[in-house]
């Protein structure tokens, strides 16, 4: 008996330290209260299908970094695609699906890229901000953040027709690596900030956002659309015209986490849904005492969500035409798709390679 009572006692020992340790051990988040909408899961027009498990895959390296080609663009001069990856390289893919080609290192970690009309590309680099990559390679920094501890962690990019580079800024609670504490915080910080080519100097046009990610601009570019990566939502802000300045909600409650989103020459919006949500974390943000638990363990501990591969395809009112899904797993992490001709081109936060498919028409 007394050997079992020194178990017990020993037992409710450790269990007190645990769970002091769970309830007032430092962590890096001060989270904010919020409610998120209902989770439609794979209902209504985000019916459960295995669509994008049908794309063919483009190499972008073999190396082990070569690695989440973020998104795509056109260049106009030689009309093929480029991409960035985790390495730092700017790639070039081959048409013919062979391994594709180097043409630039800007350090790791670029995401954005966009060509302008004569050619220039520029990136939207997470510690150098907003690149301008030279025919020889070379890149320079032409735009960044402002204020805050992380002024060059810059997300993605859209170029307007006056020369002016609209970009996100995602957060200035944490950089890249803080990704899921600034999940997990659900602070307003993000920003968008819209580079003048004339001045050479960038201007914070939007803010308070909920990690600030892809961007785009409706065809007059007379509003912008933008993710909230955390809050599971689009918004619009109009910059010109009788509702300037003003702000409104695209799409809400998404199934997943908004990663890209690339407007095609038919008028649809592709959005990437990078992870799906998780049931617990959506819970938890409505208690910030138990959202910080979460850092507390250990991270492979941490809810994680399954392989999955989730693309949308917006209209111009925010209702959803195409939804694409992988439930194998093989195309995991959908950053979003750049649509040319009659083709998808898929990107991935995980994979060394592009995915390629036939884009689907008319009406869902």
């Amino acid at each position: 008996m007394k050997y079992l009572a020194r178990i017990a006692r020993a037992a409710a020992v450790v269990g007190a330290v645990l769970l002091g340790y769970l309830a007032l051990w430092p962590v890096p988040i001060e989270p904010t209260a919020w409610t998120p909408g209902p989770d439609p899961g794979q209902t209504g027009p985000y019916v459960a299908n295995d669509d994008l498990a049908a794309a063919s895959l483009l190499p972008v390296g073999t190396a082990p970094d070569a690695i989440a080609p973020e998104t795509l663009a056109r260049s106009p001069r030689d009309g093929r695609l480029y991409t960035a990856l985790a390495n730092g390289a700017i790639v070039r893919l081959q048409e013919g699906g062979g391994e594709a080609d180097t043409v630039a290192n800007v350090g790791p970690r670029p995401l954005g890229v966009v060509f302008a009309p004569d050619g220039t590309l520029y990136v939207a680099h997470t510690s150098r901000g907003v690149l301008r990559v030279g025919p020889d390679g070379g890149s320079t920094t032409v735009a960044d953040c402002g204020d805050g501890p992380y002024p060059r962690f810059t997300d993605s990019l859209y170029l307007a027709a006056d020369g002016a580079i609209w970009f996100t800024c995602p957060s200035q609670r944490f950089d890249l690596g803080g990704v899921r504490f600034d999940a997990m915080e659900s602070g307003r910080t993000g920003r968008v900030r819209r580079w003048d080519p004339a001045t050479g100097q960038a201007a914070t046009v939007l803010d308070g956002l909920v990690f600030a990610n892809g961007i785009t601009m409706g065809p007059d570019e007379d509003f912008l659309l933008v993710n909230e990566w955390a809050g599971y939502r689009v918004l619009r802000y109009w910059v010109r015209g009788p509702r300037a300045g003003e702000r409104e909600v695209f799409i809400d409650d998404l199934p997943g986490y908004p990663d890209n989103i690339h407007r095609d020459a038919d008028g649809l919006y592709w959005i990437g849904l990078v992870v799906r949500r998780n049931p617990l974390v959506d819970r938890l943000h409505a208690s910030p005492p138990l959202m910080k638990v979460l850092p507390r363990i250990p991270e492979r501990l941490q809810p994680h969500a399954p392989r999955f591969g989730w693309l949308l395809a917006l209209d111009g009112q925010g209702r959803v035409r195409h939804n694409l899904q992988d439930s194998t797993g093989v195309f995991d992490q959908v950053t979003g798709a750049l649509h040319v001709g009659d083709e998808l081109f898929v990107t991935s936060n995980t994979m060394q390679a592009v995915g390629r498919l036939r884009a689907p028409g008319g009406a869902p």
